[in-house]
């Protein structure tokens, strides 16, 4: 289905109901629009997940018959690795996406511990003509790897939701000991300030896996930095210089940082510092940053003439523990745009094989 969401073309939903996992699920667009159409009647709670997850096997070939290439998110309302879904259903979803090479898939999940359960150690073999038309890759569930295997298909990108520093330190770490071609960050609706750096930092410590942003530039070869985590001499290096050399489980890290406010009804503010910090995090790295929106308040700060500044309301942004006061306008997702400081952010991450 052709859709209004920034950062993709298409949306696919083979499943669509979830239940709701942490504070960003708070106040989830999915559930209004199930509930407004009737899709579901009941709160998306843990208890009511088994009648809300519903599997749609007849919408299972619809990339198929998509010919012009695009990107695609994969479950918009839902999550792919929802408990609910069997993992025999989610094999046929990426059988799917391996018969489809020229598309791009983007699944996006707020269970990372059962993608990392259900995807490590699988392999894509036996590379030949598909019925269907392109290349088809045949799957295995576990075994030993060949030297034509791939360890992953390359054009799906696996992502994980990060509303703040709780969900970053309890979900980054599982999505990036999971194969993917691409692995991005949405953080929507961000709810607090984020340090990426011990994930996508501008050095790196051979010794422990710490990324940071050390401010001194530590230089290797003079030896005379210690690593902040660990205390190693002399094994800071630039993610760019050593890219490619790192070991298994830190190749191929963050590429990709997506970044938007709440909108809906109960949406919450989001502070324009946290954005900004994450803008700068991935520009110093190098990883793309595309800011999705403000969604339903914007900053005064930010604001002009057109806006009625009188009616700005002062509160706190997030979830209200943070601390971060601030002046907002209740302005509508479409009003508040997606300008940060001037610019529109659309960065993508390029087209990658598995690694």
């Amino acid at each position: 289905m052709t859709t209004g969401i920034e950062w993709t073309d298409e949306t696919w939903n083979p499943v669509t109901g979830c239940s709701k996992v942490s504070e960003g699920c708070r106040h989830c667009y999915a559930e209004r629009v199930s509930h407004r159409f009737g899709w579901t009647e009941s709160g998306w709670t843990a208890r009511n997940a088994a009648q809300n997850v519903q599997l749609h096997p007849e919408r299972l070939s619809q990339p198929l018959r998509w010919r012009k290439p695009r990107r695609i998110f994969v479950n918009s309302m839902s999550d792919l690795f929802h408990e609910q879904v069997p993992d025999e259903f989610i094999w046929h979803v990426f059988q799917i996406i391996a018969d489809c090479p020229a598309h791009t898939f983007q699944i996006l999940t707020k269970r990372p511990e059962r993608m990392l359960e259900i995807l490590q150690g699988r392999f894509w073999r036996n590379f030949g003509p598909s019925s269907r038309g392109g290349d088809f890759h045949a799957l295995i569930i576990k075994g030993e790897q060949r030297e034509s295997d791939v360890p992953f298909l390359p054009n799906v990108w696996l992502g994980v939701s990060v509303e703040n520093q709780r969900a970053a330190d309890e979900r980054i770490p599982l999505l990036l000991q999971t194969p993917a071609a691409i692995r991005f960050l949405s953080c929507e609706p961000l709810l607090g300030s984020l340090d990426l750096g011990k994930w996508v930092g501008t050095y790196y410590c051979s010794t422990c896996g710490y990324r940071g942003f050390d401010g001194g530039a530590p230089d290797a070869e003079e030896g005379d930095d210690r690593c902040p985590c660990c205390g190693a001499d002399s094994w800071y290096f630039t993610l760019a210089e050593t890219h490619g050399a790192l070991g298994e489980e830190n190749r191929n890290p963050i590429q990709w940082v997506i970044v938007g406010g709440e909108s809906g009804t109960g949406a919450r503010p989001m502070h324009p510092d946290w954005a900004r910090s994450l803008r700068d995090q991935c520009t110093e790295s190098g990883v793309s940053f595309l800011f999705k929106q403000w969604g339903e308040w914007i900053p005064v700060e930010l604001t002009d003439k057109n806006f009625p500044v009188a009616l700005a309301r002062t509160c706190l942004a997030g979830d209200g523990k943070s601390g971060d006061v601030g002046h907002w306008l209740k302005a509508g997702k479409k009003a508040a745009g997606r300008s940060l400081d001037g610019r529109v952010w659309d960065e993508y991450p390029q087209e990658a094989t598995a690694k």
